[in-house]
Parts: structure tokens; C-alpha cells; sequence
């Protein structure tokens, strides 16, 4: 277009909001003579002696004072083939969509450049969401159907102007209203917020922690942000949808990701009956986003990095992105590849700095391609504070094909760190793990493989979790009425796997005073973590253990007391309560093997963290949505 026909048509806007007398003053607005600018914006084009394409941008809150008089300036618009734009601006529900035949709406200045994208890309290519929207109005729009009586501009006041929108729209809150809900029950880009959420999860073998936690949340994070969008713009129709992209590392086998769910073809005109099949949907794609979730398991992972740079590019080009705002929310506790994301003690195989600069720049090419912005869950900052500030960096000198910079404050969010270092809330890298098992003659033959077994499905999941390096440290105390140590503080990958049983009768005092001789040798930095287990009816220990909380519980001390088979709970339950720690009922080898698995996967996390992170990501990915888009 014409920039000195741009300018004008500028002019006019402001025209449009003066009181007769006192062109260009905003003053003490009383009227809206909408249909002078128009008029005004058309003689500029006509002057301008461009012979190209002409529009005309109508900024506008919806309403007017004009009548038929508006209706008349854009069919003379249409007759000579200027195409005007009505962008609504501010929350309020008005009748733009029902009078522009171009129109977007923008509740906040911020959601303006998105809208008109979405607007200008769609009439460009015809996507099927434009012809779902013609599918919603008569193809002849209403400022060419309505002849309705004018009204003098000059009536301004608040009964001329009411009167005026009484007439040029009659039936308006009926009409608006059924608008809104086919809006919202059909995705129109011109009136609805749609939310694209994606979920790119790291479902390597340190996760297994968070994962449960994560698993169980994605409930209550879905229905967390519907109703924290409502309680600021009520005004506002959100229409959410929700994907999930598991990953791992390069090479490894990952589960196909749970793709945004497409949005069914509508009838176009029985609003309840929309609705209705909308409700349907939801409720359908909900129950089956829970059932895939369920289905994903930690494990793998090799070296620490993981696959993120890919797990960011496929998220990109392959999930079905549809909404006017499209969020990826990455849960990681490691670093993507390359020595420069990284701290230099961390082992990387794939440690190429240039290779792993060039996959982040295809990454977020990728994610800014599509409009898609990032929000980085930190649950070991001190792991992924490196990568986060290379990726804020390689996006600020990235270049779009116009030349045009990318903003890395809205590409990459501000990130969410899960723990604050020093409450208690740090995530446990390294653990000294003191088993103390009963080897008396009640365990003799299936019971104490079973005790076997369960042992070494511990070891399993703690080597996952520490991804071949090795971290964790292990000590073995055996029992009957006496004690002895079988491993001292050994490094996780060379304890043994298995124990021969020698035992007799069932004391714990022994068990647990060899038990705090263990602990000494814990190593700076470490977590301490007492596994006791007995099936018999010793005596002592209350004196022991809580000696070992006393010495230990600034350390981040876990202990975990497990009643196995006919022991006495009463017994067990208070040499935990002495220990401030958890007792455990297994009454047979099945649960005896998951209640060992299941203490863990969570042993990586401070007392309650599971249940905080789970709370945390659940009320603050809704808040961060919010505050960041409305």
C-alpha cells in the first residue's frame, strides 16, 4: 500500500473518534464517526494514484453512531475494491466480526501481531479454517444486507448513541451471543483464544522421580488453566488443547508422541447442538491423552545430556499447531548435548560445540517458524542454568527470512525453577543408600529371594536414575540377633547383587547401631537414606534411630521402615516415628518388590518434593500462561 494513503487513513481513524469541530483531538470523546473515517480513508486511497492492492485498517472498540450511514461507506469501500479491516480492540464483546467482512480482534495491544497473522496467513493459503468460518454467516456480510435508517451523527448522547446501536443492530445481544458460542464451539480465530499446549517430557531413566508426578498432574494442569484464563478476561472464549512429546537421547527408542487432538466438523448453525458434540470431544480427548500418559515409563538415557534440541525441532514440524497461542512446556532435569550448553564436569558423548549450536539454531528456527513459544521447567537448574542462557543467546542473533530479530523474552519464556537451592527443595544428585535387611530363619528360602530380588530392582532404578555415572554409594547391614556389614559405603555399579542368608533370631538395636557406623562414612554432599526391613518381632532400636535422625536430618535424611509378611506393624511403625520417617506394609513378595521400587524412583527428591513439583507445575504453568499472553 501507499504509505501517504497509510497516513491518511491514520487521520481518519482519529477522525473517527473527535467530536464534530475538532478533527484530530481525543478529548472528551462522545461519539464514534466511524463511517466519516471511512469515507475520509477512501478519498485518500482514491488520491493516492496507486494502482495496486488497497486496504484500509478501521482500529475500532465495535461500536458506532453512524447507522446506515457506516453500512453505505463500505459497500462504496467493496465497490471499488478497497478491502477494509475492523480490528477490535479491547475486551469488550462488540459487533466488528458482524459488520467488517476482514476483521481480527485483540483483547490486549500484545495479542494484535499474532492475530493479524493468523488472519493474513489463512485468506493466503485457504486453509479449511477459513471456509469453517464463512460456514458460520451468510456469505453477503451484514454492512451489505443492512438498510436500516440513519442517525445523525450530531446526536450524541448516551441515549442517541444506544438508540442509533438499537437500530442499525437489532436483536444485538441475541446475535452476539449466539456468535460467541459458535465462535467458541468451532476454534474462530477471529473471537476465540486458542491454546495449543504441548508437554515435551524427558522420559530418560533420572526422570523416574518426576515422572509419576508429572503423569498425575497433567490433570490437574489442564484443568488448571481454563479457569485462571476466565477469572482475568471472562469475556474471553479459551479453547485448549493439550499434546504430549516424550524423548530421550539420539539413537534411543521413544514412544510416539500424543498429537493435538483435530477439531470436529461442527453443525454451522444449532448452537446447543455444537456445543454439545464440543463438550463431547473434550471429554473424549481428555480420556484419551490420560490413557497415553499412563503408558509412559523413565528409562534409558545413557550419558547425562538428552535429546532436547530434537525433542524442540519435532515438537515444532510435526505436532498439529493450530492455536492463536502455541506453547511448548519442557520438563527436564538435564542439559541437551554439546560442551558449550553444559558445565565441563558434566560426561557428554556428543560433546561437539558446533554441532550442537547449529542443531539449536534449527530448533528454534523451527519454533519461532510456527509461532511457538517455550517455557523451561528447571528441575536440576544447576544442570540446565548453562543451556538456558546459550539458548537466550543463539536466539537474540538469530534473523528471520525478512531480516527482522527475534525476541528471545517472548520465544523463550522466563523459565520456572521446580526448587529453591536451600529450602529444602533441592533435587538429590548423590546418595549414600544404607540397607539394613533381616536374615533371621523366618526368611530362609522364597522370602529372602524375594528380599533379593527387590534389592536388586533398587539398584536397577537408582542406576537409571544415575545415568551410568555412578554416583550413589551403598552400604549392606544384615541381621538376626546380631549384626553384620556386608558393604561399606561401596560406588552403586560394584555392590553386590545378591547375599547368602546365615541368620537365626531377630534383634534391631545391632542392626541399627552397625547402621549408624555406616552412615559415617557418607560421603560430603551426599543424601543419606536408612532401608530397614524385618518379617519378625525384634527388640530395640527406638534409641538408634533416633540417634540417626538427630545426627542426620540436616543432611536430607530418608528413612523407610518395611513390615514384611506377618512382622508386627505396630513395632516397625515406631522405630520410623522415632526416625521421623515413612513405615511400609508389604505383605507379600509382589508388593514386598514395589514397595522397594517405588521408595526408589522417589529417593532422588527431599521429603514431600514429588508432591511440591506436582503442585508447583499444576498452579504455575496456568499462572505463567496468564500473565504471559492476557
Amino acid at each position: 500500500e501507499d504509505p501517504s494513503a497509510m497516513r491518511g487513513a491514520t487521520a481518519a481513524a482519529a477522525t473517527a473518534a473527535a467530536p464534530r469541530g475538532e478533527s484530530g483531538a481525543l478529548g472528551n470523546v462522545y461519539g464514534t464517526a466511524d463511517a466519516d473515517a471511512v469515507e475520509y480513508g477512501l478519498n485518500l486511497l482514491r488520491e493516492s494514484g496507486s494502482s495496486g492492492p488497497k486496504k484500509l485498517w478501521v482500529f475500532t472498540d465495535g461500536y458506532t453512531s453512524c447507522g446506515q450511514r457506516l453500512t453505505e461507506a463500505l459497500v462504496d469501500a467493496d465497490k471499488e475494491g478497497v478491502e477494509v479491516l475492523g480490528i477490535a480492540v479491547g475486551p469488550d464483546r462488540s459487533f466488528t466480526s458482524t459488520v467488517y467482512q476482514h476483521w481480527v480482534r485483540a483483547a490486549m495491544p500484545t495479542a494484535l501481531s499474532p492475530a493479524l497473522r493468523a488472519l493474513f496467513s489463512r485468506e493466503a493459503v485457504r486453509a479449511p479454517m477459513a471456509a469453517q468460518s464463512a460456514s458460520l454467516q451468510d456469505s453477503t456480510p451484514l454492512w451489505a444486507r443492512m438498510r436500516v435508517r440513519d442517525t445523525c451523527p450530531s446526536d450524541s448522547s448516551i441515549q442517541g448513541i444506544l438508540g442509533s446501536m438499537q437500530q442499525a443492530f437489532p436483536d444485538l445481544a441475541a446475535k452476539m451471543d449466539s456468535i460467541r458460542k459458535l465462535k467458541l464451539v468451532r476454534g474462530n480465530a477471529g473471537g476465540v483464544m486458542q491454546v495449543d499446549v504441548a508437554f515435551v517430557l524427558d522420559v530418560t531413566g533420572s526422570m523416574r522421580p518426576w515422572l509419576g508426578a508429572v503423569k498425575e498432574q497433567l490433570r490437574a494442569i489442564m484443568q488448571d488453566i481454563g479457569p485462571k484464563f476466565a477469572e482475568k478476561w471472562p469475556q474471553v472464549p479459551i479453547l485448549l488443547r493439550f499434546a504430549v512429546l516424550p524423548y530421550r537421547d539420539i539413537g534411543e527408542e521413544t514412544p510416539d508422541p500424543h498429537d493435538f487432538e483435530p477439531i470436529p466438523v461442527l453443525p454451522a448453525d444449532d448452537v446447543d447442538g455444537a456445543q454439545a458434540a464440543m463438550d463431547r470431544f473434550c471429554a473424549e480427548a481428555y480420556s484419551r491423552l490420560q490413557a497415553y500418559v499412563k503408558t509412559l515409563s523413565a528409562s534409558g538415557g545413557g550419558d547425562e545430556p538428552e535429546d532436547l534440541l530434537g525433542a524442540l525441532t519435532t515438537s515444532a514440524n510435526t505436532l498439529s499447531w493450530e492455536g492463536r497461542v502455541r506453547l511448548a512446556i519442557v520438563l527436564t532435569d538435564a542439559p541437551c548435548h554439546g560442551s558449550n550448553f553444559h558445565a565441563e564436569d558434566i560426561a557428554d558423548s556428543l560433546p561437539d560445540p558446533d554441532a550442537a549450536k547449529s542443531a539449536a539454531k534449527t530448533a528454534l528456527r523451527a519454533l519461532d517458524k510456527h509461532g511457538i513459544d517455550t517455557m523451561l521447567c528447571h528441575v536440576k537448574r544447576d544442570a540446565t542454568r548453562q543451556m538456558e542462557e546459550q539458548l537466550r543467546s543463539i536466539y537474540a542473533s538469530l534473523r528471520r527470512p525478512d531480516g527482522s530479530l527475534i525476541d528471545p523474552s517472548r520465544r523463550l519464556l522466563k523459565s520456572l525453577d521446580l526448587f529453591k537451592p536451600g529450602d529444602g527443595g533441592e533435587v538429590r544428585q548423590s546418595m549414600h543408600l544404607v540397607f539394613v535387611l533381616d536374615e533371621s530363619y523366618s526368611m530362609n528360602g522364597a522370602p529372602w529371594e524375594a528380599l533379593m530380588q527387590a534389592y536388586r530392582a533398587f539398584l536397577d532404578i537408582r542406576k537409571d536414575a544415575n545415568q551410568g555415572i555412578g554416583m550413589d554409594r551403598v552400604s549392606v547391614v544384615l541381621f538376626d540377633d546380631t549384626a553384620r556389614t556386608v558393604a561399606a559405603a561401596l560406588p552403586i555399579e560394584e555392590v553386590p547383587g545378591h547375599f547368602a542368608r546365615t541368620g537365626s533370631g531377630t534383634a534391631f538395636s545391632p542392626a541399627l547401631r552397625d547402621a549408624e557406623i555406616a552412615l559415617r562414612s557418607t560421603p560430603p554432599g551426599y543424601s543419606p537414606l536408612v532401608l530397614f526391613m524385618s518379617d519378625g518381632h525384634g527388640s530395640g532400636g527406638e534409641a538408634e534411630m533416633a540417634r540417626i535422625h538427630e545426627t542426620y536430618a540436616g543432611k536430607g535424611l530418608q528413612v523407610h521402615s518395611i513390615a514384611f509378611g506377618g512382622a508386627k506393624h505396630e513395632k516397625l511403625r515406631l522405630l520410623a516415628e522415632h526416625a521421623h520417617g515413612a513405615f511400609h506394609a508389604a505383605p507379600d513378595p509382589t508388593s514386598l518388590r514395589m514397595t522397594f521400587t517405588r521408595i526408589a524412583a522417589a529417593a532422588g527428591a527431599a521429603d514431600g518434593l514429588v508432591s511440591q513439583f506436582a503442585k508447583y507445575v499444576a498452579e504455575n504453568v496456568a499462572d505463567k500462561l496468564v500473565s504471559e499472553y492476557m
